[in-house]
């Protein structure tokens, strides 16, 4: 019986070692779990939820898939669960920005450990980048998906001890990696942040009493930007 995952879920999953002991934080269903031994042959997995009633929905689907040998069940907090160096991979995946900084923030020895972070925000992306960039990770991929009306982007990090810095504001909103993506989803996803923030723009400039720091700031991110679409366009 196959497990089907929307593309951003097995975009994700796909990017785990199959050699790994992965956890799966906030596993809701089980689906990433039961698709990580299935289909990549990843031997254990350790799924995690803060709530009862989404554990018992993934225990009943890992009773189904037969794969109780393979699929660890943990009730707790993001990594709180977790001891030190126990997963190599961790998948954090259809939460927020903000709350994956949280749980990362929470539980910093056993991120620090991990060699391999899978992190796909559903919102507050730049957020999470730039928490990365002042704690020292590295961003070895990103992977961007588009969903009918929607992007996602997968961030794939690991702990490097990096130097701390302010990262620019045009890659916190768009990564480094925008030429590995496909050639008309990398422009389309751009399009629309130029869209976002010129909209911003005008609102800003329509206040009462305009903040020209603001002004400034939003006016160089949609050049910024502008300045991406014309290199991607190249």
């Amino acid at each position: 019986m196959p497990i089907n995952l929307s593309p951003r879920l097995a975009a994700a999953a796909n990017l785990a070692d199959p050699t790994a002991v992965v956890a799966d934080i906030g596993t809701d269903h089980g689906y990433i779990p039961i698709y990580l031994v299935k289909e990549k042959g990843v031997r254990h997995v350790i799924a995690t939820d803060a709530n009862e009633d989404p554990l018992n929905k993934a225990k009943r689907m890992v009773q189904r898939f037969k794969l109780e040998a393979h699929i660890t069940l943990r009730l707790g907090n993001g990594l709180e669960v977790l001891e030190p160096g126990e997963a190599t991979t961790l998948i954090l995946a259809g939460m927020g920005g903000a709350l994956i900084t949280e749980l990362l923030e929470a539980s910093p020895v056993v991120a620090n450990q991990a060699q391999q972070l899978i992190l796909q925000p559903v919102q507050a992306v730049p957020v999470l980048r730039r928490y990365l960039a002042t704690h020292g990770y590295r961003i070895h991929e990103e992977v961007l998906i588009q969903e009918k009306h929607r992007f996602y982007e997968i961030i794939v990090a690991k702990h490097e001890n990096l130097p701390v810095h302010e990262p620019e504001p045009v890659w916190l909103e768009t990564g480094s990696f925008l030429k590995q993506q496909p050639a008309a989803v990398a422009r389309t996803f751009v399009s629309r942040k130029i869209r976002l923030f010129t909209q911003k723009y005008q609102g800003l400039s329509q206040a009462d009493a305009p903040d020209p720091q603001q002004l400034s700031e939003t006016f160089a991110l949609i050049e910024a930007l502008k300045e991406e679409l014309r290199w991607l366009k190249q």
